[in-house]
């Protein structure tokens, strides 16, 4: 309360000594006010006064310190959000022509920033107008869009995370949305969004946003529009935007579209400092996994850029015809996969100019508004709302800015059906864009400092690190055929497929070993990989994701039962050689017309840490309860895991109410594994901040007939 701030005002603003007290209570676990205030008037007393720093201890040294004013951070954060409410009030979605997509439309269509479909009539592609004037007080009002709304929401979040945990939680994401009541395309879905699951399953994040617990919309890009603006959370830290985004896009996706929100995200947050857009786009692709599809389409951008240099169209129409017709899938929204190099393309051609940008982008065609929405934004924090190019501010201040006054309004818009709505009903009914952007720099100021970050004055310093890679060492579509796989006994290429075209489908039969697998060499002996896929199974049918050393020794497995819609299937194994074998089995005894899907495998390099908490638990009359004692130490903000290593013999998914302290935590879903297997390593990871030295959990397992084997605290690290 404000007793907390006049001590904090006191410690900081009146003595070179303040921060080092104020450090030396917390870190001892004191926050008694009184202990406090004394402090504070010990301050009071020093003679020296000096400026005010909060400078944490860093878990690691950067290479310097990048210097931004605290208006600058404004001023840039300002321009970005605006920018991306100015790029769907500008450009053009999903306009058919023959019931066929239209791209590279005319320049004649491009009527100005804020003349889309979206803010005025339009012969062209007529939506819902989102931009309206208020007679009653003689103002433009910006309504509520999915484009810019969540953006808004994630900063509610992140301030009640903080509040709630002391650091951004998983929960806290899926519970907001609840508490605030968030209606959504997709994600806000009543039943089987990621609202939904976390309303009437009291599922939490990553669980909200998978599609084998539930979520249909797991596959759009709803995190890609949602999410990319948590760079402004993270300016200058881009490896810290990539992690923190991560967390948001989860809960609402277990597809590509987390890909491309990360990157995203990333460029944002090189965008307060940086300046030449093609470094900037080949940095951030280096945090993707490298020859996954995503780094592919990047790629493909920039060669369709050197063969087009002086014409968008003919890019946009080229990577249309093969991005999108050619890989057209079922089960992964084909946009994310055009949407993403348009926003490349806009940015490249470009070239740093805001309206330009936004121009080519609204033309470009599919999801047009969104796509312009997200790139601009980098833009906008490129060049701050100061020096916003000179055609565009005005604009934008007449209808949205509004010197300060302007303000989003946080209601359904009157003509569209309740299936359409894009608000949060708990959230005041007008909010201020000004309040908005104010969020940012507060969020931003706890991440800075969590992250080895300092304030000094009127400055922000903000650590340089180098930009962290993924290594991955395998990745396979099956779209070329197997490529570095082989088939044993009964296995081929499918036309059921994840996404693209193809698929491996493994059959069951008779032979020794039914599988198809690749040989992976140059693994180092006692390092952790982790494989990821997209697998799927016929009724009865259980197959074994797998690693194991040549011929089929030391064999380290998941399970895949039965489910019928593809899922994504994750198992992290301990090398035992440096040459292994990777890939899917299915169980022997198999009947020949059963099969087994898998699409879309990638194989990385991870650290799993177990933690220094003491773990142990025991199970007594349908419930199991966990000690954990010794406190996690955070030190760069990030939850920790519980890692529940498990096996559900049942052919359902088991949902197992769990506590933490004694308090309703979350329902935590449990994938069938189909009958008991030994040695399978299936295992769900239950992101979780951990407060008190003991901290006391139970799983609620009931008569479910669900195998706990193995509970630890783990940290993750995917990128180095």
């Amino acid at each position: 309360g404000n007793a907390f701030r006049i001590s904090w005002n006191a410690l900081y603003a009146t003595s070179k000594n303040g921060a080092p007290v104020y450090n030396n209570l917390i870190n001892a676990g004191v926050f008694n006010m009184e202990q406090l205030d004394k402090a504070a008037s010990a301050a009071l007393s020093a003679k020296e006064p000096a400026k005010p720093v909060v400078k944490p201890e860093t878990p690691e040294k950067p290479t310097g310190y990048n210097v931004i004013s605290k208006a600058d951070y404004y001023d840039k954060t300002l321009a970005g959000y605006l920018s991306n409410i100015v790029g769907v009030l500008t450009g053009y979605e999903h306009v058919y022509q023959g019931g066929v997509p239209l791209v590279a439309m005319p320049d004649e269509w491009y009527k100005g920033l804020l003349r889309g479909p979206y803010a005025e009539a339009n012969e062209h592609n007529k939506h819902a107008d989102h931009l309206l004037y208020n007679e009653e007080t003689k103002m433009w009002e910006v309504w509520t869009d999915d484009d810019y709304s969540i953006d808004m929401l994630n900063q509610f979040i992140i301030r009640d995370s903080y509040k709630d945990y002391g650091m951004i939680s998983s929960a806290a994401i899926s519970h907001s949305w609840v508490k605030y009541n968030q209606w959504d395309m997709g994600g806000g879905h009543r039943t089987y969004g990621a609202y939904g699951l976390a309303k009437n399953l009291k599922y939490i994040a990553p669980f909200t946003g998978m599609a084998e617990f539930g979520n249909l919309y797991s596959t759009i890009g709803e995190p890609i529009i949602e999410c990319e603006t948590l760079g402004m959370d993270a300016a200058g830290m881009p490896n810290v935007a990539y992690n923190l985004t991560q967390t948001f896009s989860n809960n609402t996706s277990d597809s590509d579209a987390n890909t491309w929100a990360e990157f995203l995200s990333a460029l944002y947050a090189m965008a307060y400092f940086e300046k030449d857009i093609p470094s900037m786009i080949r940095a951030a692709q280096k945090m993707m996994p490298e020859n996954s599809y995503e780094y592919q389409l990047v790629d493909e951008s920039f060669r369709l850029y050197e063969k087009y240099p002086d014409d968008w169209r003919a890019a946009v129409r080229e990577a249309d015809n093969l991005l999108l017709r050619e890989h057209y899938c079922r089960e992964r929204m084909s946009e994310n996969s055009i949407n993403g190099p348009i926003m490349i393309f806009g940015l490249l051609y470009g070239n740093g100019g805001y309206e330009e940008t936004c121009k080519i982008i609204g033309l470009a065609g599919h999801g047009g508004e969104s796509a312009a929405a997200s790139a601009l934004g980098i833009v906008g924090v490129m060049q701050g709302w100061t020096n916003l190019e000179a055609n565009a501010k005005p604009i934008v201040n007449e209808y949205i800015w509004q010197d300060g006054k302007g303000v989003l309004v946080n209601l359904p818009l009157p003509d569209l059906k309740e299936m359409y709505w894009m608000h949060a009903e708990e959230l005041p009914e007008r909010i201020l864009l000004s309040d908005i952007v104010d969020m940012f720099r507060q969020n931003f100021e706890k991440i800075l400092v969590e992250n080895g970050g300092y304030i000094d004055g009127d400055n922000y310093y903000i650590p340089k690190y180098r930009v962290e890679e993924s290594n991955g060492v395998l990745i396979c579509d099956f779209e070329n055929g197997l490529g570095d796989f082989v088939t044993a006994g009964n296995a081929k290429i499918s036309e059921s497929e994840y996404s693209g075209k193809y698929a491996a489908q493994v059959n069951g039969g008779d032979d020794a070993e039914n599988s198809v697998y690749a040989t992976v060499t140059g693994l180092t002996v006692g390092a952790q990989y982790r494989i990821s896929a997209y697998v799927n199974a016929t009724t009865k049918t259980t197959a074994y994701l797998f690693a194991r050393e040549a011929g089929g020794k030391n064999m380290q497995f998941a399970t895949v039962s039965n489910p019928a819609r593809y899922v994504l299937r994750r198992l992290t194994f301990t090398a035992t050689a440096t040459t292994m074998e990777i890939g899917m089995r299915v169980m022997d005894g198999t009947g020949k017309f059963k099969y087994a899907c898998l699409d879309d495998i990638m194989v990385e390099r991870v650290v799993e840490e177990v933690q220094s908490p003491e773990v142990s638990f025991a199970s007594s009359a349908g419930t199991v309860t966990v000690n954990v004692t010794g406190k996690f130490q955070n030190t760069r903000g990030n939850e920790a895991f519980l890692k529940v290593t498990f096996a559900n013999p049942t052919e359902d998914t088991l949902n197992v109410p769990m506590t933490l302290g004694g308090n309703d935590y979350a329902t935590i879903p449990f994938y069938s594994t189909g009958a008991l297997a030994d040695g399978a390593s299936d295992a769900t990871y239950i992101p979780i901040v951990l407060k008190d030295n003991t901290n006391v959990i139970t799983f609620s397992t009931g008569t479910s007939g669900i195998v706990i084997k193995d509970i630890e605290v783990v940290t993750v690290t995917d990128r180095f």
